[in-house]
């Protein structure tokens, strides 16, 4: 039987996961928290091949909104 040719093939390393700051972690977390108390309705968008945002949900919930996302096809990648 024939032996079976070996090739080598580059295998770059992976360039690791930039980390955020915990510093930042929690000046998000507090912005967000502040546009939670003070409005608790988004209106939805997505953008178009046209590089035009097109707002589809005016006026949903957070979990409305996530669920949009997660069930909608405009938002799949």
């Amino acid at each position: 039987m024939a032996k079976k040719k070996m090739y080598w093939f580059y295998n770059p390393p992976k360039a690791p996961k930039p980390k955020v700051p915990e510093l930042m972690k929690i000046e998000v977390k507090k912005v967000g928290d502040e546009l939670f108390i003070s409005k608790n309705w988004f209106n939805l968008s997505y953008m178009w091949h046209t590089g035009k945002w097109w707002e589809i949900y005016p006026d949903l919930t957070l979990d409305e909104c996530m669920d949009a996302i997660r069930d909608e096809p405009h938002f799949m990648p």
